[in-house]
């Protein structure tokens, strides 16, 4: 947990919990499909209060909000809202916990430094501070159970080691997102050297070396292109992660991988030292750039501009073009390679992340209801598009237009408003905070030209199915449950173990070491380090959730 200015934590926030006495003889407003209509109220026509901590983004004025607004009226609810901001907010739910001067709720976003982690749902669940969500799912979310019953992951990975669960998260269902680890080929480069899209790892050496050889940017400097490169801190945008999976399966995150239900490290077998001799191979013919290694995505993106890219690494190619800008129109992403062994993989990135939502001790058994309804109001798709881009012709969306066609070849359910952008969405909606579920994801209006920058959903929607369906059957789990007391000295170990692979990988391409002769020192260190333990612990873990 990254330490904050003093300034930041020095204070408290006390907060007043009112109470009201009512009983709730409404109907569930929390319909599948999150479409009823019907307002809840307490008995005597007054609203519950809940107390709320919340991180809203800087540009949300969540007091002052439509949605805040409409959530209030259909729920038969009054929020008073503790409001921290992003910076310092994790220390501040520490000191908030530490004192017992804490909220009803907890929300968080993917937008925030952390949400409620794992170890903390943990901690605070067994300390009864943060209440088990599973009979208010089962009583009065039906949304919720609907996704648990749906998402064959989401269950396993949200509950903590004693059968509870105590936070909700954010589901992702950015189909492109799941497929981040992409790399990108200039066409136009293509089309001057006269080869196709790579599709081997061979071939992709072709191309590159004729790159490097040819004047493939046409600007009469055969020496100024750079064939091969990517950023240290651009989405997935190490040159090492999409090729690697010709050799080995490699997320570039924990390296870890599935082998008949054992968990590995792929960074210690045979076919990682095979995929290191070969970007070992690249770089000793000059196709890499040595800004991949340290060069940030402002530095890529100058190169981008100025074209001398040819094959660049990351999720997405506005890290390296200005998406508006006709250089776009020059990127395709090339396929996963098929590796000399034959492998060809693509990484997944799908699964449950940290909990956005929970319920401590502070409510009645009124005010959890209220809360869980809350929640399971994001999980349906009228909820959670309305919390995020605001009423749907006021907000950042517009209703297709029957017979417009989406990116999937079907009706398409909405499309952008060119009056109102998400710099604009301040008191119409909450953007990316709490937990949210867009059942089957949006099916945008596809543009006529997906290189547009109006296209970039089709265009990523287009070139993800390139990778769709590569990933291994089973890979390790994105979120699992950690045990407190082991806590500490896991996250030593895959703090040292990921650093230790990581400078080790950058030596052994660069020729620093020699991937023959200092191959076995390297596997003893890992071993020193202790990946025994490491493995074994992430083992226990990854058995609790299948």
């Amino acid at each position: 947990m990254k330490m904050k200015r003093l300034f930041l934590i020095g204070f408290l926030l006390l907060v007043s919990v009112v109470l009201f006495a009512c009983t709730d003889n409404s109907t569930d407003v929390s319909q599948e499909d999150g479409d009823s209509n019907e307002e809840e109220k307490t008995s005597n026509g007054d609203s519950e209060e809940l107390t709320v901590f919340a991180s809203p983004k800087p540009n949300i004025d969540i007091e002052d909000n439509k949605f805040t607004e409409h959530v209030e009226e259909k729920l038969g609810v009054k929020f008073d809202w503790t409001i921290v901001p992003n910076q310092g907010q994790a220390q501040r739910k520490q000191l908030m916990f530490a004192s017992g001067d804490y909220t009803n709720v907890f929300l968080h976003g993917n937008h925030a430094e952390e949400g409620l982690t794992r170890v903390e749902q943990q901690r605070y669940g067994s300390q009864g501070i943060l209440l088990p969500l599973n009979d208010l799912i089962e009583e009065h979310a039906p949304n919720v159970q609907t996704a648990l019953e749906e998402l064959s992951y989401l269950k396993p990975e949200i509950t903590a080691p004693d059968g509870n669960i105590y936070a909700l998260p954010e589901i992702s269902t950015c189909y492109h997102c799941n497929y981040s680890q992409k790399m990108w080929i200039n066409t136009d480069w293509l089309e001057r050297v006269n080869l196709e899209i790579p599709t081997t790892t061979e071939e992709l050496k072709v191309v590159l070396k004729a790159f490097s050889e040819k004047d493939a940017n046409g600007n009469g400097d055969p020496s100024d292109e750079i064939p091969l490169t990517g950023s240290t801190d651009s989405w997935h945008g190490n040159i090492d992660g999409f090729i690697m999976n010709a050799f080995i399966y490699n997320n570039s995150e924990d390296y870890l991988f599935i082998e008949d239900g054992n968990v590995k490290l792929a960074a210690t077998e045979s076919e990682w030292k095979d995929g290191l001799d070969y970007l070992n191979s690249l770089n000793s013919e000059g196709l890499i750039d040595q800004g991949a290694f340290t060069q940030n995505r402002d530095a890529l993106f100058q190169l981008g501009m100025s074209n001398q890219l040819g094959v660049v690494a990351g999720g997405f190619y506005g890290d390296f073009v200005d998406r508006a800008d006709d250089l776009a129109r020059n990127y395709d992403t090339i396929p996963p390679l098929v590796g000399p062994d034959g492998v060809q993989l693509s990484a997944y990135y799908g699964g449950a992340g940290e909990g956005f939502f929970a319920i401590t001790n502070k409510a009645t058994e009124e005010e959890q209801i209220k809360a869980i309804k809350l929640a399971d109001y994001l999980y349906s798709k009228e909820g959670a598009i309305f919390a995020q881009y605001g009423p749907v012709g006021e907000g950042t969306l517009l209703e297709a237009d029957e017979g417009e066609i989406g990116i999937n070849g079907e009706q398409a359910d909405y499309k952008p408003n060119p009056e109102v952008s998400s710099n604009d969405i301040g008191n119409l909606g909450w953007d990316q905070l709490g937990p949210r579920y867009i059942p089957g994801g949006i099916n945008w209006v596809a543009p006529e030209d997906q290189y547009s920058l109006e296209g970039t959903e089709l265009r990523l929607y287009n070139e993800t199915q390139k990778y769709d369906g590569h990933e291994p059957d089973e890979v390790f789990p994105s979120g699992v449950f950690i045990p407190e007391e082991v806590s500490d000295e896991y996250n030593q170990l895959k703090t040292q173990i990921n650093s230790y692979i990581e400078e080790n990988m950058v030596q052994f391409i660069t020729g620093s070491k020699d991937i023959d002769g200092d191959w076995d020192s390297y596997v003893q260190g890992l071993e020193d380090i202790g990946i025994a333990r490491y493995l074994e612990i992430n083992q226990e873990a990854y058995d609790n959730v299948n």
